[in-house]
């Protein structure tokens, strides 16, 4: 079997919805911009660019997506559902589970307060303080990576590991 990885993206920040708009239609704000091309450029530097991506239908995630592309080489293979928009953890884990075994690094875009527990249940193992880090926020364009060894169908249920965890606000300290 080989070696697993999921990377958890919460979309960049995004503007305020106005009394007649529709919070799924709500763009990124310039920071939201520089905060997705930000995570773009570590995935890159860290030699995680996705097999595949799910994003959510949302105009902030596809517009996170958008910027994150700039550091990759080639367009990625992405399927845009309408569930990971407002999902629960269980929904997420479903929707990771029937990724394909062919692909190894799955990027997931979303939402929060699901990626957010998602991220915290399937996180595992690995380095102690970038636990408590995470136990502690889950900003926009937070960025997690979970390493695991088994297939996708069965992420629940396989030791994992806590690989990267990190932030906008991180990276500007940094």
């Amino acid at each position: 079997m080989s070696g697993k990885t999921l990377i958890i993206l919460r979309h960049g920040q995004a503007k305020n919805a106005g009394i007649s708009e529709h919070d799924h239609n709500r763009a990124l704000t310039s920071q939201g911009r520089d905060e997705a091309m930000g995570v773009g450029e570590i995935l890159a530097d860290n030699g995680l660019i996705p097999d595949y991506v799910l994003c959510s239908t949302a105009t902030r995630t596809r517009e996170t997506l958008a910027e994150l592309q700039n550091s990759f080489p080639e367009p990625l293979a992405v399927t845009y559902s309408q569930k990971i928009y407002n999902a629960s953890e269980n929904d997420l884990i479903n929707q990771v589970a029937t990724t394909p075994e062919n692909i190894n690094r799955l990027l997931l875009i979303g939402h929060n307060p699901g990626l957010y527990q998602l991220a915290l249940v399937l996180a595992k193992g690995g380095d102690k303080q970038m636990h408590n880090e995470l136990q502690m926020q889950f900003p926009t364009c937070a960025l997690v990576v979970i390493n695991f060894e088994g297939e996708w169908r069965n992420i629940i249920h396989i030791h994992s590991k806590l690989a990267l965890f990190t932030t906008p606000q991180k990276q500007i300290m940094a």
